[in-house]
């Protein structure tokens, strides 16, 4: 048994969960949105705010196109309010800000700011295996983002600087656990590998990884990426996981919030991925959260009606992104929203 609080919702719960009394009911800001760049001769990076305001017009759907639904915003829109809690996103390989639009519109909604950078290297648009390798670069885009936040003078005024926390999935799940402490050994990924040679985690870390020597610096990732201004995590179904240390792991503080989706894909297990996280992570400030109803996908956004048709057509068939959970994802969606509220208030 997991020394952990783990929960296992099927199909039912997941709708009887969302439906319930703890489900957010009262909206009081709508959603404001800005794109930037953060400018760097090394790295520039390009991310998405959202944040509440009063505004209701002009609005716009974000992230919005033939496969996912967008979200509703203002762009530009006047902030509204102060002492809003922060969330910082951290999208998956070969993602995007674009991926956790329903999270950043429902937290903006209830009066967070939500910040998210596009990762270079590992993003939609932006996929380079030469950058890719500098890993450590991932956490740090995230610190950026969070400098950049705090110095701003229209987003350092509104916030609450005690309540700043970080979302990721898979890939950024990973990211996720180095702001918090986590650190990643090469050596110790590449013998789990070696034991479990069919991980989702090992084929992307290899391709992304070929062609280095092994002493190069890139392989150094044991090094202190934990940034003391977070003062939550939430990680959604991460990979890479068995690269972090156990003595990292034990030495994480700050509550935790663990999430993996269900029995969907043989190349991501939770008992191998997530789980490794829980089983070495404080009980006292880790939470678990499987859900069998959710497939690895289930974390971005909702899929239009005849998404997976599309995909399926296309010359790579991703259509998988669209199935196992239909007319679930939702649902999901609500919870996890719910639970990111009842840790941050």
């Amino acid at each position: 048994m997991l020394n952990k609080l783990c929960i296992l919702f099927t199909l039912l719960l997941v709708f009887s969960l969302s439906a319930n009394a703890t489900s957010v009911e009262q909206v009081e800001y709508q959603s404001g949105f800005q794109e930037t760049t953060i400018m760097d001769d090394h790295r520039p990076l390009d991310i998405a705010i959202w944040y509440p305001t009063h505004q209701t017009e002009p609005r716009e759907k974000i992230g919005d196109n033939i496969i996912f639904e967008g979200e509703y915003a203002v762009r530009n829109a006047k902030l509204a309010g102060k002492n809003h809690p922060v969330i910082l996103i951290s999208h998956g390989f070969g993602g995007s800000w674009r991926n956790q639009v329903w999270l950043a519109s429902a937290l903006s909604h209830q009066g967070y700011i939500v910040a998210s950078p596009n990762h270079p290297g590992t993003t939609t648009k932006n996929m380079d295996r030469m950058v890719a390798q500098n890993m450590l670069e991932r956490p740090n885009d995230i610190r950026r983002t969070l400098t950049y936040l705090l110095s701003d003078p229209t987003f350092s005024a509104a916030i609450d600087p005690l309540k700043i926390g970080v979302v990721g999935h898979s890939y950024g799940g990973w990211t996720a656990i180095e702001l918090i402490g986590g650190r990643f050994s090469a050596s110790l990924f590449e013998h789990a590998c070696q034991t479990y040679p069919f991980l989702a985690s090992c084929k992307v870390y290899h391709q992304q990884m070929q062609g280095l020597d092994k002493e190069s610096d890139y392989f150094k990732l044991d090094k202190n990426m934990q940034d003391s201004r977070i003062k939550a995590a939430f990680v959604f179904d991460l990979g890479l996981a068995r690269g972090f240390t156990k003595k990292s792991l034990a030495n994480i503080n700050i509550p935790t919030l663990v999430v993996s989706a269900g029995d969907f894909d043989k190349a991501l297990p939770a008992e191998l991925e997530s789980q490794y996280l829980i089983q070495n992570m404080p009980s006292s400030t880790t939470e678990y959260l499987s859900l069998n109803a959710a497939t690895h996908f289930s974390f971005i956004g909702i899929c239009k009606a005849n998404a997976a048709t599309i995909l399926k057509e296309e010359e790579i068939d991703d259509s998988y992104i669209c199935e196992n959970d239909t007319n679930q994802r939702q649902a999901i969606h609500q919870l996890l929203v719910d639970k990111i509220l009842s840790y941050m208030y």
